[in-house]
């Protein structure tokens, strides 16, 4: 016979285990409740984009904000009858605050994840042809032949991709969707001497110059690239660093046998953009200035390696309800 202590101390310590016990059996079914659908959605073979990506963002996604629509339309030259294809579907964030602000224009896109493709089909069903995967090496070969869209768009998805070389593949294949005369904005662009905080980037990073130097050095059918800090051009935000830059191109619209292409490309110029130039820049520096010497009546300045032209950038502002308008 135990003393009538210890039998009280056995009983505290038997409610005390059994509380243990409750605790870490109801942690594991509440574990097992959350993680039960994950898996299942596996199992099953079915994936919703939108509830792991878009419902629970983390902190490394990306968000687009309404104000930056007005901002982005002004360098791309939109309107509402135009076409955009988004090479970085992702969320669908940019398509629909675009079909917000311009109901009539045509939409299209691509991602490396055909989850996203079928989410983006299912949010924008009138086009769903319109949408197709990017494939290991970069290509749109969904999109077939002709040029089909007036603008492209790719915000924070060419890092994803990883080789620089499959990047430029990419921007490739949205030149060559592009009609005569389109626009194409590269989002969170990172290159080398861009910031002087590039650690974090270091191997995300593009080489200086790299769109007009390397990726589409000598292209004929480019009028013009040129750059603008995308907290210049969206204002400050909480995920804009201060190492993105915005890049826009420009597509000729004539092909002439002089080398010139009339008319200009259509945008607001920004008194914040300027241009990349490197020794290695072979003639697309010559083409900004023929270019600056028929749209401005001056030469082009390119002081260094990373240069920002703002006189010319200035001279290009006060010019933003002229010829150069988006209208």
């Amino acid at each position: 016979m135990y003393p009538t202590c210890w039998k009280h101390t056995m009983r505290i310590a038997s409610v005390r285990y059994g509380h243990i016990v409750f605790m870490a059996v109801a942690t594991i079914l509440i574990l097992f409740m959350f993680l039960l659908p994950q898996f299942s959605v596996r199992a099953s073979g079915k994936h919703s984009w939108e509830d792991i990506h878009c419902r629970r963002k983390d902190a490394n996604e990306t968000t687009v904000e309404e104000s930056w629509i007005p901002e982005l339309a002004k360098q791309l030259n939109l309107k509402d009858d135009t076409s955009v294809f988004d090479s970085n579907t992702g969320c669908n964030e940019w398509l629909t605050l675009l079909r917000k602000k311009y109901p009539k224009i045509v939409i299209g896109g691509a991602h490396v994840d055909q989850y996203a493709v079928e989410y983006a089909k299912k949010s924008f069903n009138d086009t769903p042809s319109s949408f197709g995967t990017i494939s290991p090496d970069g290509k749109l070969d969904f999109v077939g032949d002709e040029p089909k869209f007036s603008h492209a768009i790719n915000y924070g998805g060419l890092r994803d991709l990883g080789d620089k070389k499959v990047q430029c593949n990419l921007v490739r294949e949205l030149l060559r969707i592009l009609k005569p005369g389109g626009s194409m904005y590269l989002g969170h662009n990172i290159e080398e001497k861009e910031c002087s905080v590039l650690d974090k980037y270091a191997n995300g990073a593009l080489p200086g110059c790299y769109w007009s130097d390397t990726c589409l050095k000598n292209r004929p059918d480019i009028a013009l690239i040129y750059y603008i800090k995308e907290k210049d051009l969206f204002g400050a935000h909480s995920q804009i660093d201060e190492c993105y830059t915005a890049v826009f191109i420009h597509k000729k619209v004539i092909m002439s046998s002089d080398g010139h292409e009339y008319p200009p490309p259509k945008f607001e110029p920004h008194e914040n953009m300027y241009f990349c130039k490197t020794d290695e820049s072979g003639n697309i520096g010559s083409k900004l200035q023929e270019l600056g010497k028929r749209m401005l009546n001056t030469n082009l300045v390119f002081p260094g390696s990373w240069s920002k032209g703002f006189e010319l950038a200035r001279k290009m502002h006060e010019l933003s309800k002229g010829n150069l308008s988006h209208t």
